[in-house]
């Protein structure tokens, strides 16, 4: 039997209510965020507008997406994604 513990991410917010692109668009103007990378899954990226949307709502401030992310991702997904961020 495996022994260790995990510790949940911290979850500031949950916004509904309003459309993805929108919200995505507010939080970012609402940190002031310079540059945003979008990390999804490829179904939502290649089987709805959904990451196109965002894309553009946040214009300039939109720099790329990885959209091969897996559950449970391996090693490799993860620094595959982690380069993809850094090119952007």
């Amino acid at each position: 039997m495996d022994v260790g513990s995990y510790d949940f991410l911290r979850q500031e917010r949950v916004i509904f209510g309003k459309p993805a692109a929108q919200a995505v668009a507010e939080e970012a103007h609402r940190l002031a965020v310079g540059r945003l990378f979008v990390v999804c899954a490829n179904s939502l990226s290649r089987k709805t507008d959904a990451i196109e949307a965002i894309g553009e709502a946040l214009g300039h401030h939109y720099v790329g997406r990885f959209d091969k992310c897996v559950e449970h991702p391996p090693r490799e997904s993860v620094i595959a994604a982690a380069d993809a961020a850094r090119h952007a």
